[in-house]
């Protein structure tokens, strides 16, 4: 597995960059380009550190961190136990997975995963979660007819008597939605897997801080080989 893009928003100096990663890469800029800037956000990506307001190029902005990642296959997931492996593979697509983390503007963060998903609000995860917050029983029926009547049948929603039940016919449905009204977003990883993810990305972004590292140290010394080569300059 390895890590073949990155692009941050909003931390630092970084206001909006991205880049193709390689298996050599050259971060070049003047000063205060933002250079330790792109190693630092990777580094945050995986520990999730907490920031304080001065880290924020807009302080009244999420900083948003995303990476892809390759060669996502059967036997990098074997790694995971069998109930996150379950979670995290429906969006693994052609061996690749986007994830992201995003800085609230307190400075604390979440680990997410980016996907497809409609772009009507209402199918979004949060919106639903507000919608059945609190109902229990076969009151999870009505409010599923009520607000999302196109969904289900009213022989389905009568039988429909928790929470789980409802938000699985929304999801049913949600997935019938055509691509051309679907748009990519971060959203919450699934549930308790936050630490397997955490794992899963060890090795391929420490191989690439590494790789930064010695870039930085050769392109101040020698001619670069060839190698993919990330520009930085400071935002005006």
């Amino acid at each position: 597995m390895k890590l073949a893009h990155i692009s941050v928003e909003n931390y630092k100096g970084l206001r909006d960059i991205e880049s193709n990663i390689s298996d050599f890469v050259c971060a070049v800029g003047e000063n205060n380009a933002g250079k330790s800037s792109l190693l630092q956000a990777l580094l945050l990506f995986i520990n999730g550190t907490k920031l304080s307001k001065a880290e924020f190029y807009d302080p009244d902005k999420d900083i948003l961190i995303k990476v892809r990642l390759t060669g996502v296959t059967d036997e990098t997931l074997s790694t995971l136990t069998d109930e996150h492996r379950t979670k995290i593979e429906p969006y693994v697509d052609a061996e690749n997975l986007v994830l992201a983390r995003r800085y609230a503007t307190d400075g604390t963060s979440k680990l997410r995963v980016v996907t497809l998903v409609p772009r009507d609000p209402k199918y979004h995860s949060g919106h639903i979660d507000a919608i059945f917050k609190e109902i229990n029983g076969k009151k999870n029926g009505v409010e599923l007819l009520t607000f999302y009547p196109e969904t289900t049948t009213r022989e389905e929603a009568a039988n429909v008597g928790t929470q789980k039940a409802a938000k699985e016919i929304i999801e049913r449905y949600i997935n019938t939605i055509p691509v051309d009204q679907l748009t990519s977003d971060d959203i919450p990883l699934p549930t308790g897997i936050d630490n397997s993810i955490r794992s899963l990305l060890q090795l391929p972004f420490l191989s690439f801080s590494r790789t930064l590292l010695l870039s930085s140290v050769f392109l101040s010394q020698y001619p670069c080989p060839t190698l993919d080569v990330t520009y930085l300059r400071s935002p005006l």
